[in-house]
């Protein structure tokens, strides 16, 4: 039987996953429901089968994971040979580009059908990846979005998205908070957008 890891800091969620799968497949076993990246890590230390696993991923872990989030979980899961899919309240193209970048298989919004996930699932046990299909368009936009931005500048969307302002960003980059200013009026005229809050909207 195929087995299936949750990783999520809301039990509705994961018990809501479970139930669903339950009622609707008899391929799947659920063979942990995790809510922290300390804990996902010491399960994987642990962890052996020659089955088929795949593990459903959210963004947001418990607060006791400190600076791990989901993408960190990913990218471990993909150390360990298991496939991921992000399932998130969020649905920005960037969180999607982050996660394939760091492995990820699969990427389906908490607001799509729960026969979606359930699609993502048996595509990526497949061996395929699966990606909502409303935000295939969105994914293409942002990577040709991001293409054109210097290092610098990708590093800055980078800290935008992690909710820095300018000093913290600043003092990231190693550089002055009058530079970071000067980057980013660069990168709205590259993008078309207006402000800060227009460009947190596109990424």
């Amino acid at each position: 039987m195929k087995q299936l890891i949750l990783l999520d800091d809301h039990p509705m969620i994961l018990n809501g996953i479970s139930s669903y799968l339950e009622k609707n497949t008899e391929d799947w076993q659920i063979i942990a429901k995790i809510n922290s990246f300390e804990k996902l890590e010491s399960f994987l230390n642990s962890f052996s089968s020659a089955e088929t696993t795949v593990a459903i991923v959210d963004i947001e872990l418990s607060k006791s994971s400190e600076s791990k989030s989901g993408f960190d979980a990913i990218k471990l899961l993909s150390q360990h040979g298991i496939s991921s899919i992000l399932y998130s309240m969020y649905s920005s193209p960037s969180y999607l580009l982050q996660a394939t970048e760091l492995g990820a298989k699969g990427y389906v919004s908490k607001g799509a059908d729960d026969k979606e996930l359930l699609d993502a699932i048996n595509a990526v046990a497949e061996g395929s990846t699966y990606i909502q299909k409303d935000l295939m368009g969105k994914m293409v936009q942002t990577t040709n979005i991001i293409l054109c931005l210097t290092k610098t500048e990708k590093e800055i969307i980078t800290c935008i998205k992690s909710h820095m302002d300018n000093q913290q960003i600043a003092d990231k980059l190693q550089i002055s908070k009058r530079t970071v200013e000067n980057h980013l009026s660069r990168i709205y005229d590259k993008l078309g957008t207006k402000n800060r809050h227009n460009l947190e909207e596109m990424i």
